[in-house]
């Protein structure tokens, strides 16, 4: 049986299968909207309204978060992946792979599948997107498997 490792934050993911000591990419997304700078997202000017009785104005959205709904978008899509991946071609494990606050957006999103046909391991941990695959497959292999062996004992499939 197949392991599925998810690698993700909220501006990109990678899929990767994990089988008899061999990884292959399954597939990447990268979501360009969180990697955009909130002047971007967003009009330069709050909405305004007029206060009861007064002459002052009130900003209607103070201490919103503009990309929380950027990161919710990835995160469905990202949930969205693994179901169609685990429909085409079966796993009976997932590894996710990501910071607090993406797994935070995660967790309740994989929660709402009902009866899951694959157990899920969180690592919550954050890898460097400028690493080589086979330096970020190490890491894992050493917080998974508590092996702290010089690089990865899993190899690229050919």
């Amino acid at each position: 049986m197949k392991t599925l490792v998810l690698i993700t934050n909220s501006e990109c993911a990678s899929l990767i299968e994990l089988e008899e000591g061999y990884f292959s990419v399954v597939e990447e997304r990268e979501h360009l909207q969180s990697k955009e700078k909130v002047e971007h997202l967003v009009s330069d000017r709050s909405g305004r309204r007029f206060g009861k009785g007064s002459a002052h104005h009130h900003c209607l959205n103070q201490g919103q978060d503009v990309l929380d709904p950027e990161r919710q978008k990835f995160a469905r899509e990202v949930v969205k992946l693994c179901q169609k991946r685990h429909q085409l071609c079966p796993f009976h494990e997932l590894w996710i792979v990501t910071g607090p606050k993406f797994l935070g957006e995660l967790r309740p999103l994989f929660s709402h599948i009902p009866a899951l046909p694959y157990s899920i391991r969180e690592i919550h941990k954050e890898l460097s997107p400028h690493e080589s695959l086979e330096g970020k497959m190490g890491k894992i292999h050493e917080w998974v498997l508590g092996d702290v062996k010089q690089g990865s004992v899993w190899k690229r499939k050919p």
